[in-house]
């Protein structure tokens, strides 16, 4: 998973947090060949770990990730 704040991206890879600068909209044109894809506009997420999505929630690795209001404007 991928949050994107203010003009940082942190990478939840492993375990470990990992810290990119630039913009989430790059990030997602990289990564997209890699199965990422936008659930939020500060979020991307692997596909390959999404047990379930919904119009306003979204589990990753077993784990509730946030209340998404506009998730349906994303999927």
């Amino acid at each position: 998973m991928i949050k994107y704040d203010i003009k940082t991206a942190q990478a939840y890879i492993n375990g470990e947090d990992i810290e990119f600068y630039g913009k989430l909209d790059d990030l997602e044109t990289i990564l997209s060949s890699a199965g990422f894809f936008r659930v939020h506009q500060s979020y991307l997420v692997n596909d390959k770990y999404v047990n379930s999505i919904s119009r306003d929630k979204i589990v990753v690795n077993n784990e509730y990730l946030q209340n998404f209001k506009s998730i349906c404007r994303w999927i």
